[in-house]
């Protein structure tokens, strides 16, 4: 998915999120926070696999 995609999913999730209690919003973000350290491990080695990758297509 695109971040072009992902803002456009994100505007039209806009009006709905209005009705949503600040309780489920703090539900929702604490299963975020979770699912991220859950994952930190995968996270972090793709994201030097794309350092790795944009370093060797750096004209320096």
């Amino acid at each position: 998915m695109t971040t072009a995609e992902i803002l456009k999913r994100a505007k039209a999730a806009a009006p709905e999120l209005q009705t949503v209690t600040t309780g489920q919003k703090n539900t929702a973000l604490k299963e975020m926070a979770d699912a991220l350290l859950w994952h930190a491990d995968d996270i972090l080695s793709e994201n030097e696999k794309d350092m790795e990758r944009a370093k060797a297509k750096s004209p320096r």
